[in-house]
């Protein structure tokens, strides 16, 4: 890396600030700043890894695969938003003679720690992105999506699995609670589960009657509780509000006629579907969403699955 003239000698940041012609003004007290931290503290940060992108005097480095953020400049601070995959929705019960046995609650987004601000030195950093969690078939719960971190950085935890209404319609807790599930036979109604630990989302909500799942948690609301349909699974988190967001909670089951869907959560959550699995009740990949609850009624099927996670890092930068 090499640096300019003028942040070779802070006599000659001064000089700049006298009135060269070539130099943009500014107070000496600036120009003797702008010396030290980038002659004497090593500039501004130069990494790689990722995806990257410039865009409002940042550059970002995007990851939706495992890798390494590697720093050859450092010193510098950093903000990470670091995102767990998405749990899979639970998955009603159902018998060879068509009768339905229960509805499954949506799957918890993925959890979503975000880090500001903090010193990131030069070196290589393992970045690894938690995958989807999934759902088995015939009516139990979805499973937790994987961890991501950014080595000693950001860990967060795993999306919390949707209930699985006939096996154990209770949500289970992670990043966000899965919705609660519902089974007829006993009967019994499942409550949506707490985020675990707190922080990283928000809690799945119940199932009220037999009729539908709860919706999953997503990274910034709680789902919504199934009733007449199922509940619409809690919305993510624009990060930085930057346009994009991340971390949608799955739609609960419905035990609605023709499909009926309970939506997910803004942020890639899945829908929550009545007779099969449509596609549309998976997670999108990337955003940690969860997966869809389904009711099952004349065939062994899973709910949706969970979402892959993400991770972005960013650092001030001028190109």
């Amino acid at each position: 890396m090499s640096f300019r003239q003028d942040r070779t000698n802070p006599s000659s940041a001064v000089s700049n600030w006298k009135g060269r012609s070539d130099t943009p003004k500014g107070h000496p007290s600036t120009q003797v700043s702008t010396w030290l931290n980038g002659a004497l503290f090593g500039g501004q940060i130069e990494a790689t890894g990722g995806t990257v992108s410039d865009a409002g005097g940042y550059r970002y480095h995007t990851f939706n695969s495992s890798s390494n953020f590697v720093v050859t400049v450092g010193g510098d601070l950093v903000d990470i938003m670091c995102l767990s995959g998405g749990a899979g929705g639970g998955a009603g019960g159902w018998s060879s003679g068509g009768s339905g046995m229960g509805c499954g609650g949506g799957g918890g987004a993925g959890g979503m720690l975000q880090v500001d601000e903090t010193t990131i030195d030069a070196g290589t950093y393992a970045v690894v992105i938690g995958a989807g969690g999934t759902s088995p078939n015939g009516g139990y719960p979805g499973q937790a999506g994987g961890d991501s971190s950014v080595a000693t950085y950001a860990t967060t935890s795993n999306g919390g699995g949707g209930g699985g209404s006939y096996a154990n319609p209770a949500g289970f807790g992670g990043g966000s609670g899965g919705g609660g599930g519902m089974r007829n036979s006993g009967p019994m109604l499942g409550n949506g589960a707490s985020p675990t630990p707190a922080g990283q989302g928000s809690a799945g909500g119940n199932a009220t009657t037999f009729n539908a799942g709860g919706g999953g948690g997503g990274a910034g609301a709680v789902g919504l509780t199934g009733g007449g349909s199922g509940g619409v699974g809690g919305a993510g988190i624009d990060w930085k509000s930057l346009g994009t967001t991340y971390g949608g909670g799955g739609g609960g089951g419905s035990a609605g006629s023709g499909n009926a869907l309970a939506a997910g959560g803004a942020g890639g959550g899945g829908k929550g579907s009545y007779y099969v699995s449509p596609s549309n009740t998976n997670g999108t990949a990337n955003t940690g969403g969860g997966g869809g609850g389904v009711r099952e009624y004349i065939a062994a099927e899973g709910g949706g699955l969970g979402g892959s996670g993400k991770v972005i890092i960013r650092y001030p930068y001028v190109a």
